[in-house]
């Protein structure tokens, strides 16, 4: 988005699905210095907590801190390897919402507060189940074997019975990631799941016009549904 002389840049392209920063491509390095501007970068704290990607219509009561600071000069922009503008950009933009909460004191006490969390914690650490995690008021619930977690004030994690195996929803989120990344190395990944399909036609809305199926495997994404 350019407004004035100032160009707006979104480098991660989405929303953080837990709260932690992610993927920026080397692409951004090529681009500020063919630009050979400033760079100045916002960090937006608290941010996340108050909406999560997971339950973005229940805001919750979390104060908001913005940080602007100064990350590359027109003269190191222009003088600077590629690498060396990433490797500065990548750091300057590095964040954990939920590191923020812990550091900063910050407790969300609705009562409703993992309503949610299971679309971003959908296996079971306890007994590996995919999709049957539930979230309702604090708790967090496997369906396939009944463990219990409760999420609390400050957002740690804990087992209301036997082991705590996340006290941190980035790590219970990484270790998904980690599960997936070797279903893919020994060719065992696969999804199917019901969907519901929306479609975009214009600019004010997505359009629901029904229901399908996606699976995805090594060939790629297969969709059925609303013909």
């Amino acid at each position: 988005l350019r407004r004035g002389d100032i160009l707006c840049m979104y480098p991660e392209a989405r929303y953080s699905p837990c709260g932690v920063s992610s993927y920026i491509p080397d692409s951004v390095g090529y681009l500020i210095k063919s630009n050979k501007v400033p760079v100045v970068t916002v960090l937006h704290h608290g941010n996340y907590l108050h909406s999560p990607v997971w339950n973005v219509h229940k805001k919750r009561k979390v104060p908001l801190r913005s940080v602007m600071t100064l990350t590359l000069t027109a003269e190191e922009a222009a003088t600077l390897s590629v690498e060396e503008i990433n490797a500065r950009v990548r750091e300057a933009l590095t964040y954990n919402d939920y590191e923020y909460q812990l550091s900063e004191g910050v407790r969300i006490t609705e009562p409703w507060r993992a309503e949610g969390l299971h679309k971003i914690l959908y296996r079971c650490p306890h007994c590996q189940t995919e999709f049957r995690m539930s979230t309702k008021g604090a708790e967090l619930t496997c369906e396939a074997c009944g463990k219990v977690w409760r999420m609390n004030e400050d957002s740690t994690l804990t087992a209301t019975e036997g082991e705590t195996e996340f006290t941190h929803i980035p790590d219970w989120f990484r270790w998904q990631r980690e599960k997936v990344r070797a279903e893919l190395l020994d060719g065992t990944y696969s999804l199917d799941i019901p969907v519901k399909i929306g479609i975009m036609n214009d600019f004010k809305a997505l359009y629901m016009v029904g229901e399908g199926r996606l699976s995805h495997t090594l060939e790629g994404l297969h969709l059925t549904g609303c013909d």
